[in-house]
C-alpha cells in the first residue's frame, strides 16, 4: 500500500473496526498492516490464516492460557503459528527433556506399568523417544520387557527384551527403547516394564524426548 509518509490519512481504513495490529514499513513510501489478536480465549488454528486477516509476523495472545503465539504461515486454512511463550516440559527446556532415575524398581507385573520417574508431558507436536536403562531378571528363562506408551498407549515396535538364560546368573543388561509420537499438549509419553514371569528389576534409566518436524 504505497502511500506518503506524512499522509493524513495513514492507513485510516486498514484500522477500522475492532481489529487490533501494527503498521509496518515494506520501503521507501511504501507500508502494510498486520493484523494481531490480543484478547483469545484459544489457541490459533489452521484456519486464523490470510483469509482472516492474519500474516506472517501477527502475534495472537491467549489470555486463558497465558501463551503468544506467532505466525509463520498464514496459507488459507494451513496456517502454521509458533508459540513464543517458555512451557515447562517443551521441547528444547533441557530441565524437563529428560526424566532419570536411578532408584531400583522391582515388579512381577505381567502387564505393563510405569516405570516410576519415567514420563513427560510435553507440549504439543512430534517427538523422537528413548526409553532407556539396565534390567535384571531373577528366574532363568525369563524376560523383563520396556517399551514406550504415548497417549496410554503402547508403541509396539519400540517394545525390548531382556532374557535371562539358564544359569546365567545376576547379570543386569541394557536396554534402549526408541519411539517416534506425536501428542497434543495435555497427553504423557512413558516408559513401562513388565515381566513374562518371575520378579524383574530395572535400575538408571532415563526417559529422553526431541521435538522434531511431523514428517521426520
Amino acid at each position: 500500500m504505497p502511500i506518503e509518509p506524512d499522509h493524513p490519512q495513514l492507513a485510516r481504513s486498514e484500522f477500522s473496526g475492532e481489529n487490533t495490529g501494527y503498521l509496518c514499513k515494506n520501503g521507501e513510501g511504501a507500508y502494510s498492516t498486520l493484523q494481531d489478536k490480543r484478547d483469545a480465549t484459544v489457541a490459533p488454528g489452521a484456519t486464523d490464516d490470510s483469509n482472516a486477516g492474519y500474516a506472517v509476523g501477527s502475534r495472537w495472545v491467549d489470555l486463558v492460557a497465558d501463551k503468544e503465539y506467532i505466525c509463520l504461515d498464514a496459507a488459507p486454512s494451513e496456517a502454521v503459528w509458533k508459540e513464543t511463550t517458555a512451557q515447562p516440559g517443551a521441547a528444547g527446556d533441557p530441565a524437563n527433556d529428560i526424566a532419570t532415575s536411578s532408584a531400583q524398581q522391582q515388579t512381577t507385573s505381567v502387564e505393563y506399568v510405569l516405570a516410576t520417574g519415567m514420563t513427560l508431558t510435553p507440549a504439543s507436536g512430534t517427538y523422537l523417544v528413548w526409553f532407556t536403562g539396565d534390567a535384571e531378571q531373577t528366574s532363568n528363562s525369563d524376560s523383563v520387557f520396556a517399551s514406550v506408551f504415548s497417549a496410554g498407549s503402547q508403541v509396539t515396535t519400540s517394545e525390548q527384551t531382556v532374557r535371562r538364560g539358564a544359569g546365567q546368573g545376576d547379570v543386569r543388561v541394557p536396554f534402549c527403547s526408541v519411539a517416534r509420537v506425536a501428542v497434543n499438549g495435555s497427553q504423557a509419553i512413558e516408559g513401562k516394564i513388565k515381566v513374562s514371569a518371575g520378579t524383574g528389576s530395572v535400575y538408571n534409566r532415563n526417559l529422553m524426548i526431541l521435538k522434531v518436524a511431523a514428517g521426520v
